[in-house]
């Protein structure tokens, strides 16, 4: 029973890590997205930066077509930071997600073992329940025949 005790809480705390890894995963998922909505951000600022710099040239206005330069320059260099962010972040999920995969089978694993260990308890006690009963009814047996033995005499 002991044993049975010590198994549950090892199990318990298997399903805890795994509870742990699958957040993990999910802020790791986090992360990830919000990089590619940063990036889906800094891609219509430079959209809008484009478009700024060929209006600036079309009415002639340098100093606007300037500014319109700069920003995308600037832009274009957020943009290549938050790639190299989400290559990492999304490394960083894969990682996640293969330590969850791996504490997932543990997990299992453990459950199984768990509930091999208990049925074979239940098969145990049945076995002792079962030989309890033979054990009273040979011996009630036993006593009849002593009985109607003696009767007879």
């Amino acid at each position: 029973m002991a044993a049975q005790k010590g198994l549950a809480r090892l199990a318990s705390l298997y399903a805890m890590i795994e509870r742990m890894r699958s957040a993990d995963v999910q802020m790791a998922n986090g992360a990830v997205e919000a990089v590619v909505c940063a990036e889906a951000i800094a891609a219509t600022i430079r959209d809008s930066q484009v478009a700024d710099g060929r209006a600036a040239l079309a009415t002639g206005c340098r100093e606007a077509w300037q500014v319109a330069e700069t920003t995308l320059g600037v832009t274009d260099r957020r943009i290549e930071r938050l790639q190299q962010v989400r290559a990492e972040r999304e490394a960083d999920l894969a990682e996640a997600a293969r330590a969850h995969r791996v504490s997932r089978l543990e997990m299992e694993q453990m459950e199984r073992i768990v509930e091999k260990t208990r049925l074979q308890e239940r098969m145990e006690e049945s076995r002792r329940i079962q030989s309890t009963s033979d054990d009273r009814f040979a011996s009630r047996s036993i006593w009849m025949e002593t009985q109607r033995v003696q009767d007879a005499e």
